[in-house]
């Protein structure tokens, strides 16, 4: 019987070797079951439907302006509604307060009525002086207009609120009439004593509703009398030449 002999001992055999422990594997974390605090399963794409770029908009929507563009772009003054023409931040010449519109116009039409029942009483043409009378309130309420055009052009200003405006010409033109067909007789009959005094009345009101003084004021009541003595002087041309019409003697 043959004998085997031993196998040579391997030093690097697993026996041999050292032995490490394994730390466990981590256990993943257990989910609450329940409705409120399951997540949400991703839905498939099959199962949701595919949303288009235009999805949720109108048909009318405008896509050509960007409103926050044209917020940015947009004057301060136009978006805070301040007044007429202020988009530089200088005040305007006619400036908001002391009564509107409404206010002045109603006052002005009182003092107007006021001075055709003075000038019918104090000319020897009642119907034709009371016409005249209403005829140059409002024609002077146009030229006090146009002189505060011409006055806020030469300050390079804003007009401001045009109807404010008028309210108040037609106050102060007004007043002037009034004044100037009282029969005052202060010192004889002439009437330079009520020239006079509507001129003064003219200038208080015109500067106080106005609130201008100083260049300003004289830059306004120059052109104001400037376009009266134009229409005054052609007023004055027409009666001349009807006059010299009907003194001329026909020739046969």
């Amino acid at each position: 019987m043959t004998e085997t002999s031993p196998k040579p001992q391997n030093s690097n055999s697993a026996e041999d070797r050292p032995a490490y422990e394994l730390e466990p594997a981590p256990q993943p974390p257990t989910l609450a079951t329940g409705s409120g605090s399951a997540p949400a399963s991703p839905s498939s794409p099959a199962s949701s439907p595919k949303r288009g770029l235009l999805d949720g908009f109108k048909p009318d929507d405008d896509f050509e302006h960007d409103p926050e563009v044209a917020r940015a772009t947009t004057p301060t003054s136009k978006r805070s509604g301040s007044h007429l023409g202020n988009s530089d931040g200088i005040d305007p010449l006619v400036k908001r307060g002391f009564g509107n519109a409404s206010v002045w116009g109603i006052i002005g039409g009182i003092i107007l009525i006021a001075a055709v029942v003075a000038a019918a009483m104090n000319t020897p043409n009642p119907f034709a002086s009371s016409l005249l009378v209403v005829y140059n309130g409002l024609v002077h309420v146009g030229t006090g207009l146009a002189a505060l055009y011409v006055t806020a052009r030469l300050l390079s200003r804003p007009f401001g609120a045009i109807d404010l405006a008028s309210g108040r010409l037609l106050t102060t033109v007004a007043a002037f009439l009034l004044v100037f067909h009282l029969n005052i007789t202060l010192a004889g009959q002439g009437k330079w004593e009520e020239v006079i005094l509507a001129s003064l009345a003219y200038l208080v009101i015109i500067a106080g509703l106005f609130r201008l003084w100083g260049r300003e004021l004289g830059i306004l009541v120059a052109a104001h009398f400037f376009l009266w003595l134009i229409l005054e002087l052609g007023m004055q041309l027409s009666v001349w030449a009807g006059s010299a019409a009907a003194t001329r003697p026909l020739t046969p």
